[in-house]
């Protein structure tokens, strides 16, 4: 599911785009994903949850995967795009995680509010995105 969600969004992201282009393209098809999966995102946000060691512990706990190396597409994105004066300066970790984080609340939303309009959540996330990231606070799109 995981390969499947990453294929899908590479497919999405305009190769030719601008930092800019590309990272509403990612926040966007990260959001279509989830609502075209809807049932295999929530069994997989129970899992990943509910995951212990043989001891008990949380695997989330230790597996860094989720907030660390798989972050580095992102910022490198977010770092191209401050280098191309696209994006106002920010830590591009801390951007990073805030982008995964407001996408990966989805999973456990879909189980408290299982009718979410992700249609109206990709569209303001895009829009909250692009708003954290821009350099010209008056600039749309």
């Amino acid at each position: 599911m995981l390969a499947a969600g990453a294929s899908y969004i590479g497919e999405r992201l305009p190769a030719d785009g601008t930092p800019a282009d590309q990272l509403r393209a990612y926040v966007a098809a990260n959001v279509q994903y989830i609502a075209e999966h809807r049932d295999d995102v929530r069994v997989l946000t129970s899992i990943a949850m509910n995951f212990t060691t043989p001891d008990g512990d949380s695997k989330l706990q230790h597996d860094a995967s989720v907030y660390g190396i798989a972050l580095a597409p992102l910022q490198d994105l977010l770092a191209r795009g401050q280098a191309a004066g696209q994006f106002t300066d920010f830590d591009t970790r801390t951007m990073a995680m805030t982008i995964r984080a407001a996408i990966d609340a989805i999973g456990p939303q879909l189980w408290v509010v299982p009718d979410l309009d992700l249609e109206l959540y990709g569209r303001e996330l895009t829009a909250l995105v692009d708003r954290a990231t821009r350099t010209d606070p008056g600039r749309t799109g």
